[in-house]
């Protein structure tokens, strides 16, 4: 069991240096896989979603072209996929796991405005959660 875990770790390291190599030397496909990483976030085994929004972060942090397209994919992914596992359970560690990777991006100065205005429509979300 625990080779295993530690297998999977591994792969998952592979995985993310394989598409950061790739959206490194082909622009085009990057887009595709800003999507794949949007929809990797929702992962909580292995760590799989939070180092996905951390991949995120960090090209938000790279480039305006890379901030733009990682910007997009937050906004069209991340944020619509924490709404949905918000309001069947926000409690949950999906929503848990989302949350935290995107407050980390709140916490850089370089993107903080841009990612504010990005998951302004969680506010509600998050305020019942407060609250409740």
């Amino acid at each position: 069991e625990r080779g295993s875990n530690a297998e999977m770790l591994i792969t998952v390291s592979y995985i993310l240096e394989l598409i950061t190599a790739v959206m490194e030397r082909h622009d085009t496909s990057r887009g595709h896989l800003v999507d794949s990483l949007g929809f990797m976030s929702c992962v909580v085994s292995f760590d799989l979603g939070r180092r996905c929004l951390d991949l995120l972060r960090r090209m938000m942090l790279s480039s305006d072209q890379c901030r733009e397209e990682a910007g997009r994919g937050v906004k069209t992914i991340v944020v619509p996929t924490v709404m949905a596992f918000g309001e069947e359970n926000i409690s949950s560690d999906v929503t848990k796991t989302i949350l935290l990777g995107l407050l980390d991006m709140v916490q850089e100065k370089q993107i903080r405005e841009e990612v504010c205005d990005i998951i302004e429509e969680l506010l509600p979300m998050m305020l019942t959660w407060f609250l409740a």
